[in-house]
């Protein structure tokens, strides 16, 4: 039996007049998930063809009233669901960080400037003194030695304890 979808054959018909005719199956309104998830998921079925092609493909067997607004909700859905699983699969391993009000860290600040080497200069400026943690992963900074410069905002993935000789020589 002939696989919907995977054949390249034409489905369609001459009737009497010379005129082509489709033969199209009429689904029933609970079907089409289950039709949506095998042009998608079997192989050579036609997901991830683009828009078209896809659209093009089922309509070649199957007939259903809204077709490219289930496809459009279906695909919405289906992105929503890999978003939703690489943020899981992220967060299972995404550390917090250990920076607190008071400590001093490093900012990273890969800006080039004209006139340096950026291959023998740091990225790390700084010392910074952190004024206030305004989230999780947010950090209101100062400049250490310019006590009336105005604060910065940055995520913590741009800093990085600053670790003293002394905290360093005893460990």
């Amino acid at each position: 039996m002939d696989q919907p979808g995977c054949s390249k054959d034409d489905n369609s018909d001459e009737d009497a007049y010379g005129r082509r005719t489709l033969n199209q199956v009429v689904l029933p309104r609970g079907l089409i998930p289950r039709i949506l998830e095998m042009f998608h998921d079997r192989p050579g079925a036609g997901g991830h063809l683009g828009h078209n092609k896809t659209v093009a493909r089922i309509r070649a067997h199957y007939y259903w009233v809204g077709l490219v607004q289930e496809l459009h909700d279906d695909v919405r859905e289906r992105a929503d669901m890999v978003s939703w699983r690489m943020k899981e699969r992220y967060d299972l391993r995404a550390k917090r960080p250990n920076i607190q009000a008071g400590d001093r860290v490093w900012l990273y600040d890969p800006r080039r400037r004209v006139g340096f080497a950026t291959k023998l200069g740091s990225w790390w400026t700084g010392p910074y003194v952190v004024l206030a943690a305004i989230n999780d992963v947010c950090f209101r900074i100062r400049k250490l030695d310019q006590p009336r410069a105005r604060p910065s905002v940055v995520h913590a993935d741009r800093l990085t304890p600053l670790v003293s000789m002394s905290r360093r020589a005893g460990s």
